[in-house]
């Protein structure tokens, strides 16, 4: 089960069976992610939400290069856990998900997944429009 499915089961109120047969670690780990809150720290200076691998991405890093931005400055989360989080944001959001709304004082881009992204130029030129637009304000 991952943290997601076991996410909706909380959000559903229902618990989560576990054979007695085994009890192997991931299925634990996954629950505690989904309870922990999100923290950004001061150093995270683009919020991405998108699938946990995309730092590894070349397309990503080119990028927040293209951003003055470093993988260092990025933190990834679930849409889910971004829209449980109250505390304060970084200047920019990048959601490949589903699109978020404007929010004051933080720059926001919505894209399709990153995958898609990457291949589809006209989906590049929207997304480079979209940064170049908050760099010229």
């Amino acid at each position: 089960m991952n943290q997601y499915q076991a996410f909706i089961l909380k959000e559903m109120g229902i618990t989560l069976w576990l054979s007695n047969q085994s009890l192997d670690q991931p299925i634990k780990d996954d629950l505690s992610a989904a309870d922990d809150p999100l923290i950004i720290d001061d150093e995270t200076e683009i919020v991405i939400l998108a699938e946990s691998d995309v730092l590894q991405n070349e397309f990503v890093s080119a990028v927040l290069k293209s951003m003055g931005l470093t993988v260092a400055q990025a933190q990834v989360v679930t849409q889910e856990r971004f829209l449980q989080y109250q505390g304060p944001l970084p200047l920019w959001v990048w959601s490949t998900q589903s699109p978020l709304a404007l929010r004051r004082s933080t720059q926001v881009i919505n894209s399709a997944s990153i995958d898609q992204v990457s291949q589809d130029p006209l989906q590049k030129r929207g997304l480079w429009q979209q940064i170049k637009s908050y760099q010229t304000q």
